[in-house]
């Protein structure tokens, strides 16, 4: 915009959304602010309807002003004129005026910079060149200028045409025309800057001005889809992700993506916790390793700012350290829930880990004809295989008796570590995590009822799958979300990745102290998930400081989750890119790393497909995870030809292969019934023969 111009040239910035804008997402969110005001100050001098419908009355008031009004422009007494008119029997023109002057004071004090415009316009000036400010705006020009002077006494002073005040707009090119000869130059001698597609680039453009569009305060597609221009929360939420891209310029995708789309969608929640363990009786809350650390980190910011006076801690705790500390017994129930991580993946090594055994050693042990079946220790087994290990495991005493032993002593630090995080100082303790079975916690019941018999945990979830038999007064899972079918779970599960590997166990160190042992998580922090928190704590800090005036429901916040569960679901390539290069393992131990969402080829794509069908009818074959672990992504990222494929794909998939599965289950069902009959007609004829 700087460059070929000469001594008569001047440079024209657009106002709103250009040098400076506004905290919530759009202009008639400052309706909403000014409707909660009207809601705690004067709910019981005004007309009902006019404090709550507030935001209604004052859009409809200033369309009918612009549509009615014979200038170009109206000014913001005429709204209010017309505001008067609806109102004029119940309600003072005084009071009326006064509630303009707090739409003017809510402009001013939520009104703030947008940097590398204003270092633009400051360069401008240092260069000697000529600028102005150009406005559709209704405020009047005082009022402007105490915007700007709150950033800047020099751009607060230069020449200002504003529409309200001349009565020419940008809309219709006039006040163009106007700014033009008062500027005593011809149109193409006029550098214009502004956001607005229509009036500062189409009508100026048509004139011969130079022209340049400033998209960065344009709402992103996240922000724009939960956006609902009525509602306080959603205009402070979108608000504050808009701000914060334009406040941090230099900030990478990875930070971006993490004020934008994981902060929204995590906060609700975090805060519905604290509430809700406020009000449970709480005062100290366990946060799960991994998911648990950016949840902590949203927590301790909240918990400093609404002083709920929490002590929030850590705990290195995983699935695989609640269930093997569960095993008091081995039985067939803790290789379904644990041991047997994945029937596709599996390997003996993979099993021996979780069960600290050592796999040369139990491949030994196995029956001649189980090991010629095991080629390797890490070669994936099949399911049958699996099951004849897991039946010898069982049945064998040395081996059994072997695993419990481990289990008992892997049980004492256990114990231990809860001590050292004073779990056990309370016959409750609350934890919180993000999900899912809830057959972690119930292994984590089990072990801790055994060392402290009047222990009851309660769990605070974002979202649980099922309610699982050991769920009772002493063992609560209380869940933000209800599950269905559009919850995208593996990008859930990667924007609450931790810095740091998966808890594979408890030593003790020099001192004397337990300490968790970590897998290696050096993956996760070359990716930059500093960077992905970071975002996440910026977006809340900022949110925080936006919204401590105002009583946010606790339900509002979800009405969010949907439109943003949409976009994790089919992301667009930008949110592909960055987030489905995260290193993911879907196994407990952190085995077979890879990218969550890698680039597919079409073959690739139709294996995957062919691999669900195995899984929907047979409950066999391998799994998808192998190809990727987040489908929408990895097809947003690769080719036209998978795009258009896959669309072409989930139709029959979504639609037919459901209804086909739903008439097989009937037909076995049939086969079930009539088998019954068949026992019991049976059982009949036995007892027949057996009286006579």
């Amino acid at each position: 915009m700087e460059k070929n111009f000469d001594s008569h040239t001047v440079f024209s910035f657009d106002i709103f959304d250009t040098i400076i804008m506004r905290k919530t997402a759009t202009p008639k969110g400052i309706f909403t602010i000014v409707r909660e005001i009207l809601r705690t100050r004067f709910s019981s001098s005004l007309p009902i309807d006019l404090v709550e419908d507030f935001f209604e009355y004052r859009v409809r008031a200033e369309k009918e002003e612009r549509k009615l009004n014979e200038n170009e422009e109206i000014t913001l007494d005429q709204i209010y004129e017309r505001l008067y008119s609806y109102f004029h029997k119940d309600i003072s023109r005084e009071n009326l005026l006064n509630i303009r002057d707090i739409e003017i004071e809510t402009e001013i004090n939520y009104a703030i910079p947008i940097p590398q415009n204003l270092d633009r316009i400051h360069n401008l000036l240092d260069q000697g060149c000529r600028v102005i400010l150009v406005s559709d705006m209704y405020l009047p020009a005082e009022i402007i200028r105490t915007l700007l002077r709150k950033f800047s006494t020099r751009i607060a002073e230069l020449p200002l045409y504003l529409s309200g005040e001349i009565g020419k707009t940008k809309y219709t090119g006039t006040l163009f025309d106007y700014v033009c000869v008062q500027e005593c130059i011809r149109p193409k001698q006029l550098h214009h800057l502004g956001d607005q597609q229509y009036s500062d680039i189409i009508v100026p453009k048509s004139k011969g001005i130079f022209v340049e569009k400033f998209t960065a305060s344009q709402l992103d597609p996240i922000e724009m889809s939960y956006l609902h221009e009525n509602q306080l929360f959603h205009q402070l939420c979108a608000g504050t992700s808009r701000s914060y891209r334009l406040l941090h310029p230099n900030a990478n995708q990875r930070e971006i993506l993490g004020a934008t789309l994981a902060a929204p969608l995590l906060y609700g929640f975090v805060e519905e916790v604290l509430r809700k363990a406020k009000n449970d009786g709480f005062k100290r809350l366990y946060f799960l390793a991994r998911d648990g650390q950016i949840l902590l980190k949203i927590a301790q910011l909240i918990n400093n700012v609404r002083k709920y006076d929490f002590d929030l801690r850590y705990l290195y705790c995983a699935r695989q350290v609640s269930h093997f500390a569960s095993v008091f017994r081995l039985n067939e129930e803790h290789f379904l829930r644990w041991i047997i991580g994945d029937y596709y993946n599996d390997t003996l090594e993979s099993m021996c880990r979780r069960l600290r055994l050592d796999p040369v050693a139990l491949l030994n042990l196995l029956p001649p004809h189980l090991r010629k079946k095991i080629k390797s220790v890490n070669r994936i087994l099949n399911k049958r295989t699996i099951y004849k290990i897991k039946e010898f495991m069982i049945d064998d005493d040395k081996i059994r008796s072997k695993i419990e032993e481990k289990s008992q002593e892997h049980r004492q630090l256990f114990y231990q570590y809860l001590e050292q995080e004073h779990f056990f100082d309370e016959n409750q303790a609350a934890l919180v995590d993000l999900g899912w079975t809830g057959k972690m916690q119930d292994a984590f019941y089990k072990a801790v009822k055994s060392y402290k018999p009047n222990s009851k945990i309660v769990a605070y979830y974002f979202i649980v799958s099922s309610i699982s038999p050991l769920t009772s007064s002493w063992n609560i899972k209380n869940s933000y979300l209800k599950m269905s079918y559009f919850v995208p779970v593996n990008a859930l599960e990667i924007i609450t990745s931790a810095d740091h590997g998966t808890t594979s166990g408890y030593e003790r160190d020099e001192n004397g102290n337990v300490r968790a042992v970590l897998q290696n998580g050096e993956h996760l922090i070359r990716w930059g998930i500093k960077d992905f928190q970071q975002g996440i704590e910026g977006f809340v800090k900022e949110y925080l400081d936006l919204t401590q005036p105002f009583q946010i429901p606790a339900e509002t916040p979800k009405q969010i989750i949907d439109p943003i569960f949409k976009i994790l679901l089919y992301p667009n390539k930008n949110i592909a890119d960055t987030l489905g290069s995260i290193p993911f393992s879907g196994d407990q131990n952190d085995s077979f790393i890879m990218e969550v969402a890698p680039k597919i080829s079409f073959f690739m794509l139709l294996q995957y497909y062919f691999r669900g069908v195995q899984n929907f009818f047979f409950k066999t074959g391998e799994k998808r995870t192998s190809i990727t672990s987040w489908l929408g992504a990895s097809v947003a990222r690769s080719s036209w030809i998978v795009v258009y494929s896959n669309f072409l794909l989930r139709i029959p998939y979504l639609f037919f292969v459901p209804i086909l599965r739903s008439g097989i289950r009937s037909i076995r069902q049939d086969e079930n019934r009539a088998m019954r009959k068949i026992k019991i007609f049976v059982k009949q004829c036995n007892r027949f023969f057996q009286s006579k």
